[in-house]
């Protein structure tokens, strides 16, 4: 596992045949890019980790660069994908993330969706600080139970199937983002779960995932 640094650049690389050529540029954030990177580093593929500033990013705004004025997006032998759910699922398909039938794919893609909905739960509750004490307190335990009683009826060592998927690795990045705005609450709703514990820790021990977590900058989202 090697780190090369260009500029805001970083550029992840692993022993192994590489094919297609991947440039992933978000801002220097976690944000909506962080999923595509740990889907990248969990699969051992290389790619670019592009980090634009707030000052580059309205440059390129301005020249209608991206497609829908967005990021992330996702650059594949030339091909430019927008959207993060998008480029996830491409991503998550093209590095066998997501399931070993097209019904477990279904069902992966449900636990991410609901995964996405306790994130907008968030995004509401921060309307107001009583809000966000009741998310924190009430519905992010009562989300991931419900969640967990999903991965009890479709996991079998994984959230959802016996591998590694787009589930898992969804579900570790909105813990972790979560983690940081209320560390303890989140602790202790995941300390009530089984299988949601342990797809937490599957991915943050994934080799190339601790690697990149231990150097990764430090940004305020």
């Amino acid at each position: 596992y090697q780190r090369r640094v260009h500029g805001d650049s970083f550029e992840f690389s692993f022993q192994q045949n590489i094919m297609s050529s991947y440039k992933l540029s978000y801002f220097n954030g976690r944000g909506l890019g962080e999923v595509a990177r740990l889907l990248f580093l969990a699969a051992g593929q290389q790619f670019t980790d592009d980090r634009i500033s707030a000052d580059d990013w309205q440059k390129i705004k301005s020249a209608g660069t991206f497609p829908f004025d967005k990021m992330p997006i996702l650059t594949v032998d030339g091909v430019v994908i927008p959207q993060s759910a998008a480029i996830e699922r491409f991503l998550a398909r093209r590095f066998n993330l997501l399931g070993s039938s097209d019904v477990e794919a279904a069902l992966i893609e449900a636990a991410v969706d609901q995964v996405n909905d306790l994130r907008m739960l968030y995004f509401k509750g921060r309307e107001s600080e009583e809000l966000k004490n009741k998310f924190f307190n009430e519905e992010l335990p009562a989300q991931l139970q419900s969640l967990e009683k999903f991965s009890k009826a479709h996991g079998n060592g994984a959230l959802i199937g016996s591998k590694l998927s787009l589930a898992d690795i969804k579900l570790f990045s909105a813990i972790e983002s979560l983690s940081f705005v209320n560390e303890s609450a989140v602790k202790d709703a995941v300390a009530k779960t089984t299988n949601i514990a342990k797809a937490f820790e599957a991915v943050k021990s994934n080799d190339n995932v601790a690697k990149y977590l231990a150097s990764r900058p430090v940004t305020p989202f």
